[in-house]
């Protein structure tokens, strides 16, 4: 079942997007997206984000069903941490 978290819109959002996709290629996952909306596959996790005026909302489309919900939140949120 999806499930949604919110983070913080960065200073430098472009940065962060950077970041974010670094991290993600490192995991050996894809990262394909803008400023505006994007999707992340990594780890068996799948998901989108949507960038707002003050935040990303990313929504988990799917995970591994051995992950906790609070764990993938978690690692998402460490991908957006600037």
């Amino acid at each position: 079942m999806p499930f949604s978290l919110t983070v913080d819109r960065p200073g430098d959002l472009k940065a962060t997007l950077q970041k974010a996709k670094e991290l993600v290629e490192e995991s050996k996952g894809v990262f394909n997206g803008d400023e505006n909306s994007g999707y992340i596959i990594s780890k068996g996790v799948e998901g989108t984000y949507i960038v707002s005026a003050n935040s990303i909302k990313i929504t988990v489309n799917k995970k591994p069903k051995l992950y906790p919900e609070l764990a993938v939140k978690e690692y998402i949120k460490g991908f957006f941490r600037t």
